[in-house]
C-alpha cells in the first residue's frame, strides 16, 4: 500500500529565497545594490566621502524599495502608479472623427453602379462543387 500526501497549492504565498526575502525582493535589492557597488568602486574621481555617501542613499534606498509595502504594495509599484498619473492626460474628451470625403466618394465610377452587388445566380454561373459526382 502507497502512501498518498496532498501537496497544498491553494496557499497564497511566495517563496522565500533567504533572509525571509522572496524573488522579487531579492532582484529589487539587487537592483539597487549593483549600482551602489559600481559607484562606490568606479567613481573614483570623487572623495570618499561622497562615494560613501552616494553608495549609502542609493543602498538605503533599495532598502525601502525592498522591505517597504505602504498599502500591502511593494514601492516600485507605488513609483510606477505615480509616474504613469503625472504622464496621463487630466481630462479626456470625445469627439466624432471628420468623415473623409475620399472614402465616401464613389471615385472614377459614373455613377452608384459599382456598389450594386452582383448576383451569382440567375447569370449561367454554377458552382463547380455542384457538378461532383452526377456526371455518369
Amino acid at each position: 500500500m502507497s502512501r498518498t500526501h496532498e501537496v497544498p497549492n491553494h496557499l497564497n504565498v511566495q517563496d522565500t529565497l533567504f533572509l525571509g526575502l522572496t524573488a522579487g525582493q531579492v532582484a529589487t535589492f539587487m537592483a539597487f545594490a549593483s549600482p551602489a557597488y559600481g559607484i562606490w568602486d568606479q567613481l573614483i574621481i570623487a572623495p570618499v566621502a561622497v562615494r560613501g555617501a552616494l553608495a549609502a542613499v542609493v543602498v538605503l534606498a533599495g532598502i525601502a524599495f525592498t522591505l517597504v509595502q505602504p498599502g500591502g504594495r511593494p514601492l516600485d509599484e507605488w513609483a510606477f502608479a505615480v509616474a504613469a498619473h503625472a504622464v496621463s492626460p487630466r481630462r479626456l474628451r470625445w469627439c466624432r472623427p471628420e468623415a473623409d470625403p475620399v472614402e465616401w466618394s464613389p471615385g472614377r465610377s459614373p455613377g452608384w453602379v459599382d456598389l450594386a452587388p452582383r448576383l451569382g445566380w440567375g447569370t449561367g454561373a454554377r458552382d463547380s462543387h455542384d457538378d461532383e459526382g452526377l456526371e455518369s
